[in-house]
């Protein structure tokens, strides 16, 4: 039997299953026992365990017995199956809540808690070969009227049957640990992402790749040097795309070893956070109460933690240079192969162009509705056209700030973004139906950026401070500067952009907001000249 404890934060928890044929009782949620047994040492932890164990296992088979005499209940809540208006009448006016409070608030939680009170915890260790554990329980039962002898004569459970692949809980070699991770993440969720499982098996054979006769080892036998080793490897000595590039592809991990790699060859951060993450889960598993193949998990300490000044740390990204904003909108999709992407790749073509003249965030873009297309007419008279972000259906926002209204710069609308608007949303509801919302990450903007990001290196720059956000720097650098000479409040920019507002108390109490007329003033003084690169005239329907 495992040990069934769990540590968190130094503190250590009792936990146990509820049995698999009581779980339709239970919300999704709801689908174990857990019990704080506080900050004590790992032995006393188990020790109690052990006691607690003894209890859970009596109640058990208390409950499963009653539930054999009593055919009604047996026969109307089968596994998987709901009770229908012919059977018990008595019985179905017994809500689950009841259920649930009767069989384990009352003879689980209760019966455990009160074990654990009972016991002499400060001198558990010396005294627990001459406790009487069998006594002990009889009197916990007699004192929640339940009969000692009905234990003692009750039937063992038959156990559930299998849902994933069981494995002794001897000799588990971590290969079979591996795949019995995969099974229960397919099982958790059937629509996981490919590119999750990708991550998974690049961790996995990373970790063989590194940890001599890593895949046929007993689980038991790795030790704390197996995952410094393979902590050292990632910051050090794994190369980013290890298996693709023709340099290090036929390279054994100790010829990797004598080379050097420099900073452009290494893994990024995010990566070697990953993989090791995803190491610890694996281990993670073997400690789970379902399996108890092991009674903790080694990979712990060797989590690679986020830099409390990660932002300081990190890459900073900086604007596109002239001559990288020039070359960004001199790439084929913005001339020789302008007519083709409007017509089958729209995105491709107005998502650049709408960041260049607003600034907004690039899922804010690939997120939009033709819905999220408005207008207002100004004191002007003239009809002015925005982007009204917000976080309605299956949309996302970075924070608070974020929900606005972006007008529509004159350029956009004279490239033709309107009549694109009209044409869509005659088929489509969103304005981009190429793109996919990401099963995992929920956003919009997933597929589009790496696609970006691969021809963004290939026609741009392979500076890592230059990215697709680099525009929204662009955007907010050029505003800044025009905030003198067009007179623009800087509060103004900053609800553009969609930051924090000014602080200041007569902003934040008083101030209800700029109207799409002073925010058209805004938005209308970017002017990036190179733009008159790119083919200006209206799209062709």
């Amino acid at each position: 039997m495992g040990t069934y404890i769990l540590k968190r934060n130094e503190t250590y928890f009792y936990r146990r299953r509820i049995p698999k044929k009581y779980l339709h009782f239970f919300s999704d949620r709801e689908n174990e026992i857990r019990i704080k047994l506080g900050k004590k040492s790992k032995i006393h932890a188990m020790i109690i365990s052990e006691h607690l164990n003894t209890v859970y296992e009596e109640i058990i088979m208390k409950i499963d017995n009653d539930m054999m005499k009593n055919k009604n209940i047996f026969e109307i809540f089968p596994l998987g199956n709901s009770y229908t208006a012919s059977q018990n009448m008595e019985f179905q006016q017994t809500t689950k809540e009841q259920i649930r409070e009767g069989l384990f608030r009352t003879h689980i939680l209760a019966a455990l808690e009160a074990k654990l009170k009972s016991l002499d915890l400060d001198n558990l260790v010396t005294i627990h070969n001459d406790i009487d554990i069998v006594e002990k329980i009889k009197r916990l039962l007699a004192s929640m009227h339940i009969e000692p002898d009905a234990i003692n004569h009750a039937k063992a459970p038959t156990p559930p049957k299998e849902t994933i692949n069981e494995v002794k809980k001897s000799n588990v070699k971590f290969k079979v640990l591996y795949e019995l991770f995969i099974k229960e993440k397919l099982s958790e969720n059937p629509n996981i992402a490919k590119s999750t499982l990708r991550d998974y098996e690049s961790a996995y054979e990373d970790f063989i790749f590194v940890v001599s006769g890593a895949p046929d080892r007993d689980i038991t036998g790795f030790t704390k040097e197996d995952f410094r080793e393979f902590l050292n490897a990632l910051h050090d000595y794994l190369p980013t795309s290890r298996t693709k590039k023709g340099e290090f592809k036929k390279l054994s991990y100790q010829q990797l070893k004598a080379i050097t790699l420099d900073a452009s060859q290494k893994m990024s951060h995010n990566t070697k956070q990953k993989k090791m993450n995803i190491i610890k889960q694996i281990f993670d598993l073997a400690i789970d109460a379902r399996y108890g193949y092991l009674e903790e998990n080694l990979v712990e300490p060797f989590i690679i933690k986020n830099s409390k000044n990660k932002k300081q740390k990190g890459i900073k990204r900086a604007p596109l240079s002239d001559e990288n904003l020039t070359k960004l909108f001199n790439m084929p999709i913005f001339t020789t192969k302008r007519d083709y992407i409007l017509k089958f790749q729209p995105e491709k073509y107005w998502i650049p162009i709408i960041s260049l003249f607003t600034g907004m965030r690039q899922n804010e873009i690939c997120q939009l509705y033709c819905e999220d297309i408005k207008y207002e007419i100004i004191s002007t008279g003239e009809k002015v056209y925005y982007f009204d972000i917000n976080n309605d259906r299956d949309k996302s926002l970075k924070n608070i700030n974020a929900k606005r209204k972006v007008p529509i710069h004159p350029k956009l609308i004279e490239l033709g973004f309107i009549k694109y608007i009209d044409k869509i949303k005659s088929k489509h509801q969103r304005v981009f139906p190429n793109l996919r919302l990401h099963p995992t990450e929920k956003k919009y903007n997933t597929d589009y950026s790496k696609n970006f990001m691969k021809y963004f290196r290939k026609y741009v720059t392979a500076e890592k401070t230059q990215v697709f956000h680099s525009i929204r720097h662009n955007v907010s650098t050029q505003l800044l500067n025009n905030a003198v000479k067009h007179k623009i409040p800087k509060d103004l920019i900053n609800r553009l952009m969609g930051h924090e507002p000014a602080k200041d108390e007569t902003s934040q109490s008083y101030f209800s907001g700029y109207d799409i007329e002073a925010l058209y003033e805004g938005v209308r003084t970017l002017d990036f000249i190179l733009y008159n690169n790119i083919n200006q005239k209206g799209l062709s329907f």
